[in-house]
């Protein structure tokens, strides 16, 4: 059987793995998870500032039990710094891809009246 202080120390050890490392796991239903997750903290950033970013936020915004926010992620801050870090990776789009401001739709003409 093993000690206390055994079980205490894998359980350190596993939540040091960074996790990036962690989240390399090939389950579509855990990279659905974590693009919500991240999502949703992105927002709540841009929203209302990191004091905004609490994991009862992130879980209501995007759908995702707290119970798999803390299985990811120790604390908020971990969950920002992995929110900012995958969108500091994200790769920038080609030059010929739309941006929002490109993408936007002219207003409609105005109906000519008779008269």
């Amino acid at each position: 059987m093993r000690s206390v202080a055994s079980l205490r120390s894998e359980t350190q050890s596993r939540s040091a793995v960074p996790t990036e490392a962690r989240a390399n796991n090939s389950d579509p239903r855990r990279s659905r998870s974590d693009e919500r997750i991240s999502k949703a903290t992105l927002q709540l950033l841009q929203e209302g500032g990191p004091h905004a970013v609490t994991v009862e936020a992130v879980a209501s915004r995007s759908g995702v039990a707290k119970t798999t926010i803390y299985r990811r992620f120790a604390n908020r801050r971990e969950m920002l710094q992995a929110a900012l870090v995958g969108l500091a990776r994200a790769p920038e789009p080609a030059p010929d891809v739309p941006t929002p401001e490109k993408a936007r739709k002219p207003p409609p003409p105005k109906a000519a009246t008779g008269a």
